[in-house]
């Protein structure tokens, strides 16, 4: 997530340098830069999340988002069976620790309300956001186990890899946000609605026909809490 807290900073830096003239304030630009960070809420589950999106303004309320999101999930309880045997009994350990990680990509329309001018010298530009988008995620996770045998006093490793079948792919998801801009740079506090499921591609993990992933409760909705920066040229 450093990494791209870096890269974010350094296109601001390679656009303030090349971008040319630029207009009053975000109201007249084309194009805004945002990096958000997330605090995520699936039933009782938590995550953190980082992201990085980009909007094309066609009118002066309307543009075209689309984004890169990642999601770093904290209870990291639900996974396959440490343990799983094969049709000849023969025992396997998994071997990587399962954790929860989610990239996702976004695309949808971007919406805005016009802007009410706070301050003495109503230089401080009030703003509601709206960001309904398509959700497309890899739809499964493999797992991977070991079966340890010693001979000759070295001890030898047979590995199989297993993935969970029919993890959903597209999800959908709607922003909303209020916004505060300041010339070109507008901060935003954000909630987020969407019938994503995080575990989705580990509900069906099977090992020689059977199912190894442990059942868990589905919820109707993710929730998503946002604090976001943008940059408009």
């Amino acid at each position: 997530m450093k990494k791209i807290a870096f890269i974010f900073c350094l296109c601001l830096s390679v656009i303030h340098l090349f971008a040319g003239e630029r207009e009053e304030d975000f109201r007249t630009n084309k194009n805004v830069l945002s990096l958000s960070g997330s605090l995520f809420v699936y039933g009782s589950d938590p995550a953190l999340g980082l992201e990085v999106s980009y909007i094309r303004y066609i009118g002066k309320y309307i543009g075209i988002m689309t984004g890169l999101a990642f999601q770093n999930w904290m209870d990291n309880d639900y996974k396959p069976n440490i343990e799983v045997s094969d049709s000849k009994g023969q025992k396997y350990t998994r071997y990587d620790d399962g954790k929860l990680l989610r990239g996702n990509w976004l695309i949808g329309p971007s919406f805005r309300t016009p802007s009410v001018g706070l301050g003495r010298e109503r230089d401080y530009l009030l703003f509601l956001q709206c960001e309904p988008a398509l959700i497309l995620t890899l739809p499964n996770e493999a797992f991977s186990y070991a079966h340890y045998t010693e001979e000759g006093g070295k001890i030898k490793g047979e590995f199989r890899s297993v993935r969970n079948k029919g993890g959903d792919v597209a999800f959908w998801r709607v922003k909303s946000a209020l916004s505060l801009g300041i010339d070109q740079l507008a901060f935003s506090l954000g909630y987020t609605i969407s019938n994503q499921d995080p575990y989705s591609g580990r509900r069906n993990v099977c090992f020689d026909g059977h199912k190894i992933s442990p059942s868990r409760r589905t919820y109707k909705f993710l929730h998503e809490f946002s604090v976001s920066l943008s940059y408009s040229f």
